[in-house]
């Protein structure tokens, strides 16, 4: 007690088993620590996609791939996607974005967009969350939307997210796709644990 203590050298931190590092000397103030984000990844579609069905939602489930250019960077392991339906790495709460680039390539009057859906059962998907953007009847129109979502991913067996596009009049949308840069793609990345 009373006691300085001189420290010469290099002191090795991950000698310290025990105790608790003070707010006020950079700790956390806890005897415990959670690893910050643990997953990042991105994928996208590699070639224009047409929206097919009039005011239905369309499953994203071909051309996709994970993002690869040089530039990318991915933290942990990666998603994994089978007929469009994708399953996490591990358990969290996970921020999952979907932006689609979409243009309208004849005369046709209306909305589009996408769509975000989640299941929790690896059966029964509703919708999570969707924007749709109006396109003037003017053929050569492009217009993006941007959305995302929180999930809770408590179980990698049973909670997925799928992503859908939608379109007022079949035909007359696209999204925008390319296997060299990032034109309709989704992100994902875990915040912490469940």
């Amino acid at each position: 007690s009373g006691a300085t203590f001189t420290q010469s050298g290099t002191m090795n931190a991950s000698a310290i088993t025990a105790g608790t590092l003070a707010v006020a000397r950079g700790g956390t103030g806890t005897t415990a620590y959670t690893a910050g984000i643990t997953v990042a990844d991105q994928w996208r579609i590699t070639s224009d996609l047409a929206f097919s069905t009039a005011a239905t939602a369309q499953l994203i489930s071909s051309n996709l791939e994970q993002i690869d250019a040089a530039w990318n960077g991915t933290i942990g392991t990666a998603m994994s996607v089978s007929s469009g339906l994708f399953t996490f790495p591990s358990t969290g709460i996970y921020d999952v974005q979907f932006v689609i680039n979409m243009y309208r390539d004849n005369h046709m009057n209306g909305y589009c967009g996408g769509q975000i859906q989640a299941t929790t059962n690896d059966s029964a998907y509703s919708v999570a969350t969707f924007q749709y953007q109006h396109l003037p009847d003017t053929s050569g129109v492009n217009a993006s939307v941007f959305m995302n979502v929180l999930i809770d991913v408590t179980s990698t067996a049973n909670v997925k997210v799928k992503f859908m596009l939608i379109g007022e009049d079949s035909g007359g949308f696209s999204a925008r796709g390319n296997s060299s840069d990032n034109s309709t793609y989704m992100t994902f990345k875990r915040l912490g644990d469940t």
